[in-house]
């Protein structure tokens, strides 16, 4: 035989197999003991590519002969617009009427016919349609569940006329009762509540985080479980059957926008999560353009057509999914550890999403595995993507102390570096201090010679030169003590040195040398303490100053008026009053003294005040200026009492002859009394 002539015999066999009768599909014999029948490897299917063909027509032997036998458990057609034809025979032997239900586990279809001929000929019609609300089903579930009532025994032939703008993927199951399926049902129902609860449980945990330290990344996180739980729950026709029954158009919609939320969501946290724009700079745009795909898909799901949406969602996801990679496997390359539970999680995910996309296409059969091994890799992707959220805050939060460790350590280095520079500044001057204080001392032991110097007429104008010039070195001597006083006082190198001291004594020689600057600015000095007070236990030379302060600064402040000196005794205490009277504004004063601030950067007016406050305090007491009036001021300190028999006696010396012995002698080491004016 020719070659030409083999190919065309090779050519008819075909066409005659291919247009000839079908094998017949064996029989399905009904048992009432069993649950439920798997019709999958018993069908016959035909496509009606005009959509044209009735019931009348497709029963036909022209028809009948056309039909295809189904190989797997699962019938799958892919993205097409024709209407499938789908026949199997069911044999009923017991002659009683019984309910059966035949289940469709396909919540996406649009449109499903079931046609069922009994014994005698007789066709009864059902019908379900996406486009009608959840309330018109006689069998209120997810699925398309048709009740079929078989009264006789015999041979019924079933047709189905299915319609879907999606994938065609159908295991058809016959329930042999209502209440076999119902069970079936509860028990998906627990299972899809177990994934709802978990998705919900990692929204809100992870919503606590999001609001207690604010970080995008857990919002677009939360977004995402969000929208990966509600979509799957929209594939199942959980949201159709529980939150819009009414709403068959929306919920034709809302699965695709879904997707695009997630796509949208995943992509924003990819992208922040393993920061492409530090590690990757340059793949940020390959990110811009997901983002954009996402965006346009999730806008085209409210107007576009459902076949090219359905087929776009099976894809889109694919790319993305293959884009995260990359910056996912570079951020560990750099040394970036969340991301090490990061790409787990998507790996997890991609797994569940690819099985999807494979069992969509036909590629893998539909099966309990294939069903719902996306809904387990949703919930430990979601895990996993929360431990890769923990992981990067303990990261952050682990620099920050770091970071915040290095700040302490160079803020305590400038601190120590500004220590040793006021420590060498404080230093500087104590030292100049007592440098000029050695020739001052010389220059008012030789003014004090001259003056006492017999050959020198009394109440010449020489006599009085010299005692301006005794008195203002003294003067200026006395403010480098309250300079090194008050340098000790910060550094806490005062010492004390304690004895008893006759306090009357005291205001009686600060108020004699203080009188005749009290003069000139018409103040009268007044003494009203108790001779018989008892003594104090202080540092005698520090006394002093401190009462020499108080006073002239009341001096400086009050023209023309009078100040007054109180003392009295309260407990172990000696309360001493000094108070001012005149025109003075003291509220300046006051404030000076009281602002916190003055200890640290005193004038030289509050200077001897600011010392002052530190030595009443060093010995034990308490000092406090107020003023009640703008004439009228007080200053009221108090001072340890001596608790031993020895009493000074005021009276064995001349207390002024002994004090300008003591105090204005060049030996001297204490501070010195700060004067204004000339004491004749």
């Amino acid at each position: 035989m020719p070659k030409s002539n083999k190919i065309i015999l090779l050519i008819i066999i075909y066409f005659i197999i291919l247009n000839g009768p079908a094998f017949s599909i064996e029989d399905i014999r009904i048992n009432d003991s069993i649950d439920s029948f798997k019709l999958g490897s018993h069908l016959e299917f035909f496509e009606d590519i005009q959509k044209n063909i009735t019931i009348d027509e497709i029963r036909k032997e022209e028809f009948l002969k056309r039909f295809r036998q189904n190989d797997s458990e699962t019938l799958s057609f892919f993205f097409t617009s024709s209407a499938y034809w789908v026949r199997f025979n069911l044999i009923k032997d017991l002659d009683n009427e019984r309910e059966y239900l035949l289940e469709l586990d396909n919540p996406l279809l649009s449109k499903a016919e079931l046609y069922i001929a009994d014994p005698s000929g007789k066709i009864e019609h059902s019908l379900i349609k996406l486009t009608d609300p959840f309330n018109s089903r006689k069998i209120a579930h997810r699925n398309f569940v048709f009740p079929v009532r078989l009264s006789r025994k015999g041979r019924y032939e079933f047709f189905m006329r299915i319609e879907s703008d999606n994938l065609i993927l159908l295991n058809p199951v016959l329930w042999t009762s209502r209440e076999r399926f119902q069970g079936k049902a509860k028990n998906e129902h627990l299972l899809f509540g177990i994934f709802a609860g978990a998705i919900i449980i990692m929204v809100l945990y992870n919503l606590f985080f999001f609001i207690s330290i604010k970080d995008s990344n857990y919002f677009y996180y939360i977004v995402l479980i969000f929208a990966i739980g509600f979509y799957q729950i929209t594939l199942l026709g959980l949201s159709f059957e529980y939150i819009w029954p009414d709403w068959p158009l929306l919920d034709q919609r809302a699965a695709f926008f879904l997707l695009g939320t997630v796509l949208f969501s995943g992509v924003l946290f990819a992208r922040d999560f393993l920061k492409v724009r530090e590690f990757m700079p340059r793949y940020n745009a390959v990110f811009l353009l997901m983002l954009g795909i996402s965006f346009i898909y999730t806008l085209a799901s409210a107007v576009s057509h459902i076949k090219y949406l359905s087929f776009a969602g099976n894809l889109i996801p694919l790319i993305v999914i293959f884009a995260v990679f990359v910056p996912s496997i570079n951020s560990i390359r750099v040394g970036y550890k969340p991301a090490g539970y990061f790409i787990c999680a998507l790996i997890v995910l991609s797994a569940g999403t690819l099985l999807l996309i494979l069992r969509n296409f036909g590629v893998m059969p539909q099966n309990i595995f294939t069903e719902h091994t996306i809904q387990v890799s949703t919930i430990f992707s979601a895990a996993l993507f929360s431990l890769a959220l923990a992981d990067r805050i303990n990261l952050i939060m682990k620099e920050k102390d770091e970071a915040e460790a290095a700040v302490v350590k160079t803020r305590r280095s400038a601190l120590e570096s500004l220590e040793k520079t006021d420590k060498l500044k404080e230093q500087f001057i104590l030292n100049i201090s007592h440098d000029l204080r050695e020739p001052l001392n010389e220059i008012i032991a030789l003014a004090e010679e001259m003056i006492n110097d017999p050959s020198l007429p009394a109440g010449n104008s020489i006599s009085e030169n010299l005692s301006g010039i005794m008195l203002s070195a003294k003067k200026f001597r006395n403010f480098l003590n309250n300079i090194i006083d008050y340098s000790k006082l910060n550094a806490g190198d005062l010492k004390l040195h304690l004895k008893a001291v006759d306090f009357y004594e005291v205001v009686n020689i600060v108020l004699f040398f203080s009188n005749d600057l009290a003069k000139n600015g018409s103040l009268e000095l007044v003494n009203e303490a108790d001779e018989d007070i008892p003594p104090v236990y202080v540092d005698e030379n520090r006394i002093y100053l401190v009462m020499f302060n108080i006073i002239e600064n009341a001096i400086r402040y009050g023209r023309p008026g009078k100040i007054t000196v109180k003392a009295e005794k309260e407990g172990d205490f000696l309360k001493v009053f000094t108070e001012f009277k005149g025109s003075g504004h003291y509220e300046d004063m006051i404030s000076l003294f009281n602002n916190s601030g003055a200890e640290t950067n005193p004038n030289n007016m509050l200077m001897g005040l600011i010392i002052s406050k530190k030595i009443i305090e060093l010995h034990g007491g308490t000092i406090v200026f107020n003023s009640q009036e703008a004439s009228k001021a007080l200053f009221l300190f108090t001072l340890p009492i001596y608790r031993s028999e020895k009493i000074i006696s005021a009276n064995k010396i001349d207390p002024v002859k002994g004090y300008m012995n003591k105090f204005f002698s060049p030996e001297s080491s204490g501070s010195d009394i700060p004067l204004d004016g000339k004491i004749k």
